[in-house]
């Protein structure tokens, strides 16, 4: 395995400033340049070194700029293409293909171009602790991949972007994309997450991915609601859920939750009175509520500051594919699933079982029993199959 050398090249210019010579850059490095005044946000990217590939960086743009092609921060291609966007039917067939090259645009650039005027700098990987906490956003604590791998990953992605989640500047940003080349990880970018995103998780984090095979492996199947919501807030747009979601929506002082399938004749299957486990539509469910994700994966600091702890769990789901398998089979066998309760089998125990073949993590009831200090001890289950084995024996 390469070590990293981050840090050690990092030592000459002094704890806290990263700024690096481009001569001093190596292929698979993570690169920033400060775009705002105060240092308030930066663009990241992975440099690769090549004549005609120097940097691979993510700049998918929000929804909020695709109305406009004015912008002075879009580059010559994106302006073009957002010119065209304005001439098409909303709905043609062209328009929606112009959308997601917008929102999922993966592209190698020169430096120059990456730099925009900025100063270069270097994120490190392999930290102290100390270091860490005075440069949260510029130092990590976990170790990386050997540099060939990351820009392997940087390359796949380059060449194949649809295989990428669309931009959010929140969840899904340029940085969420580098440390991801970089460690395999979705749970490092820090910039917007600065109070729970430190040195106090990742020192407890496991060790990163060894290849980019791995890697994408891992993507293409883990869930990765953690990183799709807020510090607080967990509300989250139909655009950005995903089949095996668990949603839920505020109902008086109690909150309806599901599991949603994304299928036009099924799109939330939910448990609810009367022993009913029903598919309807995502409307339906909502019932003029606003739609709110529950978060797994997450760092107990996350869940302990999380406004409700009903919406984050430190224990990882299993795969979305089994959580969706699993609510079909109680779909389609509601017999074998519990009477309702209000307190002790509600829409909540449902979802969560759904997720994890655990049925003691819903908490809306429990907020004081059921707690990041109880999960940590927690094992889910991992296939659909194993859940349902469990579930059957049952005393």
């Amino acid at each position: 395995m390469e070590t990293p050398d981050e840090t050690s090249r990092l030592d000459y210019y002094g704890a806290f400033s990263h700024a690096i010579d481009v001569k001093d850059l190596k292929p698979g490095d993570h690169i920033y340049c400060h775009r705002s005044a105060l240092f308030f946000y930066s663009h990241h990217g992975i440099y690769v070194g090549e004549p005609d590939c120097e940097v691979i960086h993510f700049s998918g743009i929000p929804d909020s700029k695709i109305g406009s092609s004015s912008d002075s921060s879009l580059d010559d291609e994106t302006k073009l293409l957002l010119q065209e966007l304005q001439t098409l039917p909303k709905d043609s067939k062209r328009a929606k293909e112009i959308e997601k090259k917008l929102k999922i645009c993966i592209k190698s650039t020169t430096l120059a171009e990456f730099q925009y005027g900025s100063t270069l700098r270097l994120v490190a990987y392999g930290c102290s602790g100390t270091k860490q906490f005075f440069a949260m956003v510029s130092s990590h604590c976990v170790k990386v991949m050997p540099s060939s791998e990351t820009v392997k990953l940087a390359k796949h992605f380059r060449d194949h972007p649809e295989k990428w989640n669309e931009y959010h500047l929140r969840y899904n940003n340029c940085e969420t994309f580098a440390t991801f080349c970089k460690t395999g990880r979705l749970d490092l970018a820090a910039q917007l997450y600065q109070l729970v995103r430190n040195v106090f998780t990742e020192w407890k984090m496991g060790p990163t991915c060894q290849t980019a095979e791995e890697v994408l492996t891992k993507y293409q199947v883990e869930d990765d609601s953690a990183i799709r919501v807020g510090v607080m807030s967990h509300a989250i747009d139909k655009e950005h859920l995903k089949p095996g979601d668990q949603v839920y929506c505020y109902r008086n002082i109690c909150t309806h939750h599901g599991i949603y399938i994304g299928e036009p004749d099924c799109e939330v299957i939910h448990f609810s009175g009367a022993s009913r486990i029903n598919s309807t539509t995502l409307a339906e469910f909502q019932y003029g509520s606003t739609l709110r994700l529950v978060a797994y994966g997450c760092s107990g600091t996350k869940q302990f500051f999380a406004a409700a702890m009903i919406s984050t769990h430190c224990i990882k789901a299993m795969p979305p594919s089994e959580t969706v398998k699993l609510a079909k089979h109680f779909r389609d066998h509601p017999e074998e699933w519990e009477e309702y309760h209000l307190k002790h089998n509600n829409s909540e125990t449902f979802a969560c079982f759904c997720k994890t073949g655990l049925q003691d993590i819903a908490a809306q009831f429990y907020q004081f029993e059921r707690s990041v200090f109880t999960e940590k001890d927690k094992e889910p289950c991992k296939t659909f199959e194993k859940a349902l084995e469990k579930y059957r024996e049952k005393p």
